[in-house]
């Protein structure tokens, strides 16, 4: 019963952080008129699969990759050729920063635009902290229960 609750925790976490994610793309990474491009939440956009269709027809990313993708928390937009890559995680530990940096890299070949890796959490040990910021990936830390 632990297991099962602390997945639905993660989930409902995860599901709140959308619209913070969308601010958090404006205020701090910088994109002007940022629209949610991706969220692992909701149904998935035409653009969106289109996107992945068509970098993976054209060898700029593998079926891998593209599967890997479709379980990002979130993609963040702007109309010009900039994104916001996040995971989310209640408590951050190094494999969340990996999956960000590695989806981020992903996102960043299928578009040729400019990717900024994010992890979303509610806690973060100083060791976490530390190593996020040795790989490029900014955290916002957004206490949980609201």
């Amino acid at each position: 019963i632990e297991g099962r609750l602390g997945y639905f925790d993660e989930n409902v976490y995860e599901r709140r952080m959308l619209n913070t994610i969308v601010s958090f793309s404006r205020q701090r990474c910088g994109l002007v008129d940022p629209y949610p491009a991706f969220s692992n939440y909701f149904e998935l956009a035409p653009d969106f699969t289109s996107v992945l269709g068509r970098t993976t027809d054209d060898g700029l990313i593998t079926d891998e990759q593209a599967t890997d993708l479709l379980n990002t928390s979130a993609i963040v937009s702007s109309l010009d050729n900039r994104h916001v890559v996040a995971e989310t995680s209640i408590t951050l530990r190094d494999i969340d920063v990996d999956r960000a940096k590695r989806r981020a890299a992903i996102w960043a070949a299928a578009t040729g635009g400019e990717t900024k890796p994010i992890v979303v959490t509610a806690h973060a040990e100083i060791a976490q902290a530390d190593y996020a910021a040795t790989q490029e990936v900014a955290i916002f830390t957004i206490q949980h229960p609201f």
